[in-house]
This record gives structure tokens, C-alpha cells and sequence, in this order.
């Protein structure tokens, strides 16, 4: 305050004092209540560290095992790998191996096939030779049959026959033997052709 201003008079220290107690008194419990806020926040807040180092070290703790879970079970993972890495190459062998041998199977089954269907072949050829001979000594023998026939009707139709050709001393005649012949022929070619087809 410089020399030439008055000096303040009572009644306005008087009531700038009225006016300080008004602020303060308005001020003071304001301020009260945010140092207990503060001391609550602070004693709450006492805790803090004690618990943020405990839950890092659970976190830690927890992170660490997990690794470890996750470690051994890609070491599980890659022992299975291997596993079925050694399964899979023996399967492929055991299948190469299967696959060789049953060429090899195949090849001989053709070849048996074929000196089967030689042999089948072969043994029709016999048959049909040996069939057309019976048919040609077949025909042979009619015919034979047939000339015996007439001579024996030629003969009976001059001489009669004797009593005792009658009586049947002599042999079955010659007709019924061939005959008999025939159809002894004829059933064996019949068994012939049973036996091809």
C-alpha cells in the first residue's frame, strides 16, 4: 500500500474478516472431506502393491505352467508324428511288398491259364480224333453189318437152317452181335461227349 492511499478503516477490516470466515468457513469442510477421500483412497490403496506383486506372480506362476503344458504337448505331438511317420512308411512297405507279390500271383495265374487252356485245347483235339475214328469204325462196322446181313439172308433163303442151329448150338447170330456192337459204340461216344461237355 503506497503512502497516498488511506489506511483501511475498522469497519472494512471488519468485515474483509467477515468475508474470510464466510470462505473459509464454506472452504474448510470442503477441504476436510477431500483429505478424508484422500486418506481413504491412500488407505485403500496401502494394499495395492502387496496385491498387484501377488497377482503377477500368480499370472507368472500360471503363464509357466502352461508353457510347460504346451511344451510337453508338442513333445507328445512330435513323438506321435514320428510314430505315425515309422507306421506309415511300414504300411507303405507291407503295400509294395502285397502289390509285388500279387503281380507276381497274377502272373502266374495267367501263365497257369494259358498251359490250362493248351492242355484243354490239346486233350478236345484227342477227343474229337478219337471221336471221329469211333464214327469212321462206327460206319465200318454197319457197313460190314450190312453185307454180313444180306449174306446171311442170301444164305438162309438158299440153305434153311439146321435143326440144330435151331436149337440154338451155335452162337447168337451175327445180326445181334453187331447189334450189340453198336450200341456199345454209341454209349461210349456218348460218355465221350458227357465227359467234354
Amino acid at each position: 500500500m503506497s503512502a497516498t492511499e488511506p489506511a483501511p478503516s475498522i469497519a472494512e477490516k471488519v468485515r474483509f474478516w467477515q468475508e474470510q470466515d464466510q470462505i473459509n468457513q464454506a472452504l474448510i469442510p470442503r477441504v476436510v472431506k477431500l483429505h478424508d477421500t484422500v486418506a481413504e483412497i491412500a488407505r485403500q490403496m496401502e494394499g495395492t502393491p502387496t496385491l498387484l506383486a501377488a497377482m503377477e506372480s500368480r499370472l507368472r506362476r500360471q503363464t509357466h505352467e502352461e508353457k510347460e503344458k504346451l511344451e510337453q504337448r508338442a513333445s507328445q505331438l512330435e513323438q506321435l508324428a514320428e510314430q505315425q511317420a515309422d507306421s506309415l512308411s511300414i504300411l507303405r512297405k507291407e503295400a509294395s511288398d502285397e502289390w509285388i507279390s500279387l503281380r507276381r500271383d497274377v502272373e502266374r495265374a495267367g501263365l497257369n491259364a494259358a498251359d490250362l487252356a493248351r492242355r484243354i485245347d490239346e486233350h478236345s483235339l484227342r477227343i474229337e480224333t478219337l471221336q471221329k475214328s469211333l464214327i469212321d469204325e462206327l460206319a465200318q462196322l454197319r457197313e460190314e453189318l450190312h453185307t454180313l446181313a444180306a449174306a446171311q439172308e442170301t444164305s438162309l433163303a438158299i440153305r434153311p437152317p439146321a435143326p440144330s442151329e435151331l436149337a440154338g448150338s451155335r452162337p447168337a447170330n451175327i445180326v445181334g452181335l453187331g447189334v450189340s456192337l453198336v450200341a456199345l459204340v454209341l454209349a461210349v461216344l456218348a460218355l465221350m461227349v458227357h465227359g467234354r461237355g
